[in-house]
């Protein structure tokens, strides 16, 4: 360490009236890629698994991306719009979705892993299934496996939960949605579990879906760390893709200057690059909006010539 060392790390996280500086943060999410993966329904539970090579250390799976967009919070809220509109009618359907769960609704959400990642903590649910591949044979080859797995209906209460948590930034901005169906999200307030404990948000009122929203929130957890490469600055890391979404969601609450839209016309999410954009940059859109506009135009030069002539 040289002679100045300790002086420049006193520079950098002081400043002269000798107080810790507030350091800029960036935000983090480990994304860990699997190319196999399977399902089952095992008791009636429907179960994906994804693969990992025997002896293969699972960090070699992943990668630390650096989120400077809600790329992840939107590609989880047009996952929820794909998927049937029936599991979400009521609490005790996407309690018990299992009921109505299909195999096309399982490739879909296998799809989306693939491309987005495993979508909850690794660390917590790795399994060493030598002693059981010969009774599941869920993965056809000769050495033993490893894997690990989710419940089908517990990523679809998460994901049911992201798109709540996008409804109420909603509610708390003041945009102009008007919910025409419902929406049930897990009131955290109540210290219960089950259909009772979920509340609709067509019900609720703006201060309710604050207060909510900040329940919700305190209740995810990230890793803190320092890092000096570059400008020094503060590294948030989010486990699991659930909370890395819920937390794309938070800085934009933060962020004013930043927003997530839905298209007024083909209804998909989009960031705006302009404060007055209602219509996202699909080739499909403006077209529309060009030619919507077109007819206000000519209806309202029609209007001005009847009266002209009157």
């Amino acid at each position: 360490m040289g002679k100045n060392s300790k002086l420049n790390i006193d520079e950098t996280f002081y400043n002269e009236n000798g107080n810790l500086k507030r350091l800029s943060s960036d935000f983090y999410y480990k994304k860990f890629i699997f190319d196999d993966y399977k399902f089952r329904k095992e008791n009636g539970l429907f179960i994906i698994y994804a693969k990992i090579d025997y002896g293969t250390d699972l960090q070699t799976f992943s990668t630390e991306i650096e989120s400077k967009t809600p790329e992840l919070l939107i590609s989880m809220l047009k996952l929820r719009d794909s998927l049937p509109k029936e599991i979400f009618e009521s609490p005790t359907k996407i309690l018990l979705c299992d009921e109505i769960l299909n195999d096309d609704t399982a490739n879909k959400i296998i799809k989306w892993c693939k491309s987005n990642g495993f979508p909850f903590a690794v660390d917590n649910i790795l399994k060493n299934s030598t002693s059981k591949i010969k009774s599941k044979k869920i993965f056809n080859t000769i050495v033993p496996d490893k894997y690990i797995s989710f419940k089908l209906s517990d990523f679809i209460f998460q994901i049911n939960e992201i798109y709540s948590a996008f409804y109420m930034y909603r509610i708390i901005n003041g945009y102009a949605d008007k919910i025409d169906f419902p929406i049930y999200t897990k009131n955290s307030l109540k210290n219960t579990f089950g259909k009772n404990s979920f509340v609709n948000l067509k019900e609720l009122r703006k201060n309710e879906c604050t207060e909510l929203f900040e329940y919700k929130y305190q209740n995810i957890k990230y890793e803190n760390k320092i890092s000096l490469i570059g400008e020094p600055h503060f590294i948030i890391n989010a486990k699991n893709l659930f909370d890395a979404a819920f937390y794309q969601l938070a800085l934009l609450l933060y962020n004013k200057e930043k927003e997530i839209r839905i298209c007024a016309l083909c209804h998909e999410y989009f960031e705006p690059k302009d404060p007055r954009q209602k219509y996202c940059d699909s080739l499909d859109c403006y077209p529309q909006k060009a030619y919507k506009r077109r007819k206000a135009l000519e209806k309202k030069q029609k209007k001005s010539s009847q009266t002209n002539k009157v």
